[in-house]
């Protein structure tokens, strides 16, 4: 029985350009998926500011402002009930970050559990006549 010794070929050897094209254009689109998905995780699933609901405001053009939990909450089990709590109407000016609320988070099997919910952005006072024109909406019930 004969042993074939076969020449020791080196990686650039056994591949051709085509071959190195192909695997740069590889990992080329594993990065760009990886990327992507990084992308809609910070941007889409995980976002920075959001907003639960929103509370009354008195004195104040807008009427209501957004409110926003100050902590990561993160809900898994069903059923849940949520309610925002707050003693309002709030008066203006609120500054972004304030807590003005909070959020209670119930289920059947464990106690309430209270976060405490701030006010997503900056809420001026109204000035004279806008305080005035708020009066008149609330008389003929528009506000």
């Amino acid at each position: 029985m004969s042993v074939v010794e076969l020449p020791e070929a080196t990686v650039s050897k056994r591949l051709d350009r085509t071959d190195c094209t192909t695997i740069a254009a590889m990992g080329g689109i594993v990065l760009a998926l990886h990327l992507f998905g990084w992308g809609v995780l910070v941007l889409g699933v995980a976002p920075q500011h959001i907003t639960l609901g929103s509370a009354g405001v008195f004195g104040v053009l807008v009427g209501t402002m957004h409110v926003a939990p100050e902590l990561y909450v993160r809900l898994i089990f069903p059923p849940i009930t949520m309610k925002i709590r707050y003693d309002g109407p709030l008066m203006a000016p609120i500054a972004k970050g304030q807590e003005v609320a909070q959020l209670v988070v119930s289920t059947g099997d464990t106690p309430p559990q209270v976060v405490a919910l701030v006010a997503g952005e900056d809420v001026g006072r109204a000035g004279f006549f806008g305080r005035i024109w708020l009066g008149l909406k609330q008389l003929i019930g528009m506000a």
